[in-house]
């Protein structure tokens, strides 16, 4: 709702017994609209990027359990899309990295290896290492 997010999410609520009647919202959404309920999804560092909103096809008072259910959801979709967030920005980071390792790894003038640690086979060599050690023909 964009009334919420204009709010700035403040943890404010927007109820309405029936949205035809607000102005500014009347025909916004769905033509069988009435009554309206939306809590903020609001991020840790205070944006507010959208709503968790449920709706009547009548016009209906909300009670204040109604009220906490829905802020309760909108506090689990608030955290899902933080740990989505943080997941995709570590898979970035880790990408990335690993990205760089290659690069230094494979054009690195110095004969490097990557073993494994328990059974000490190669997993990995660079071009170098093949040139420095070249594989004896059986």
């Amino acid at each position: 709702c964009w009334r919420v997010v204009a709010d700035g999410g403040n943890g404010a609520t927007l109820a309405l017994r029936d949205a035809r009647d607000e102005r500014g919202l009347a025909g916004a959404g769905v033509p069988t609209v009435a009554g309206y309920l939306a809590a903020p999804i609001t991020l840790p560092g205070g944006a507010c990027v959208g709503t968790f909103a449920v709706w009547s096809p009548e016009p209906r008072d909300w009670t204040p359990d109604e009220a906490s259910v829905v802020i309760a959801i909108a506090g689990l979709v608030t955290a899902e899309v933080v740990r989505r967030a943080a997941a995709h920005s570590e898979h970035e980071r880790l990408a990335s990295g690993l990205g760089h390792f290659r690069m230094l790894f494979a054009a690195n003038p110095q004969p490097m290896w990557v073993a494994d640690r328990e059974t000490l086979r190669f997993v990995e060599v660079n071009e170098a290492a093949v040139r420095a050690h070249p594989p004896k023909s059986r």
